[in-house]
C-alpha cells in the first residue's frame, strides 16, 4: 500500500500555496527532511521536506499549480524492507561508537578508563 504525503498547513490561515519548483522526481529514493519541494505562498517561498523515506512513486501538481492544504503533494511507492533505522552488522564487526560515548570516555578519570577495554576513546 502506497502511502501519500499532503500539503501541510503552512500557518497564518493560508489556505493554498502556488508550487514554485520540485526537489525530486518519481522514482527518486528520498530520506526523511530531504527537501521535496519549494512552493510560494502569500507571504514567503517555503521548502517542504519529506516526512520519511522511501520512493517516490508519484507526484501531484507541477510547475505553477496551486495546491490546497491538505491536498497530495507526493505518494510513495511501499516496496523492500521498511527503514527501521536499525544498523545492521556482522557478528565479528565492531559496534560503531556514537560521539556521546567518545565523549564520556574521553572525560572519564584515567584510572577508571584504563580499565574500560571497549572505550573508543583508548583504540
Amino acid at each position: 500500500m502506497a502511502r501519500q504525503f499532503n500539503l501541510p498547513d503552512l500557518g497564518e490561515d493560508l489556505e493554498e500555496a502556488e508550487i514554485v519548483s520540485w526537489q525530486v522526481n518519481e522514482g527518486d529514493h528520498v530520506v526523511a527532511n530531504q527537501p521535496l519541494v519549494s512552493v510560494e505562498t502569500d507571504k514567503a517561498i517555503v521548502e517542504i521536506p519529506s516526512p520519511w523515506s522511501g520512493t517516490i512513486a508519484r507526484r501531484f501538481g507541477a510547475k505553477g499549480d496551486v495546491v490546497k492544504v491538505g491536498a497530495a503533494l507526493v505518494e510513495f511507492s511501499e516496496q523492500g524492507d521498511a527503514d527501521t533505522g536499525t544498523i545492521a552488522m556482522s557478528a565479528n564487526a565492531t559496534a560503531p561508537i556514537c560521539a556521546p560515548d567518545l565523549i564520556a570516555c574521553a572525560l572519564m578519570p584515567r584510572h577508571v578508563r584504563f580499565r574500560l577495554r571497549n572505550c573508543a576513546a583508548l583504540r
